[in-house]
């Protein structure tokens, strides 16, 4: 009985684990599909852009939303003619290196004692994460995008 018990928590777990998985891997079209009225009112030109992630000056947050998910940041930047809201999108750039590093050493000799510590070079995987911003919108006191700052290659 405990045996069945413990099977379905952990199918209870994985199913939950792969709902928040797909969840959080996102798309236009999967937006689309949650959010169908709000899209259906968007003119043809816009939905065109929008199922291609795509966004212009003049959008609203709603378009933006759905072309390109919620922002990483937001901002609120007081401006001459008012407070604006911005939205920043950022990527993640890992990567492994080698790197030297000095170890001190304790080796366990034939008759089970440890012997006077040594250090070694040793190399080890060193991983380094690097976020950096590649999208950038601002939207006016009227809610609508009103500049677009995009990271150059």
């Amino acid at each position: 009985m405990v045996r069945g018990m413990k099977r379905h928590l952990i199918a209870l777990f994985l199913l939950a684990s792969a709902g928040l998985f797909f969840t959080a891997c996102t798309t236009p079209t999967s937006r689309i599909k949650q959010y169908p009225e709000m899209f259906k009112a968007f003119s043809p030109e816009v939905q065109a852009k929008v199922q291609q992630g795509e966004v212009e000056l003049g959008f609203t947050r709603d378009m933006a939303f759905i072309a390109l998910d919620k922002p990483d940041r937001k901002y609120a930047r007081q401006a001459e003619g008012g407070s604006v809201e911005v939205w920043s999108y950022v990527n993640e750039e890992i990567r492994y290196e080698q790197q030297q590093a000095r170890a001190t050493v304790y080796v366990n000799g034939s008759n089970g004692q440890r012997s006077h510590p040594t250090s070694q070079d040793v190399w080890v995987n060193a991983k380094t994460r690097r976020e950096y911003e590649v999208l950038r919108l601002e939207f006016g006191t009227d809610g609508v995008i009103v500049a677009i700052e995009r990271l150059e290659p």
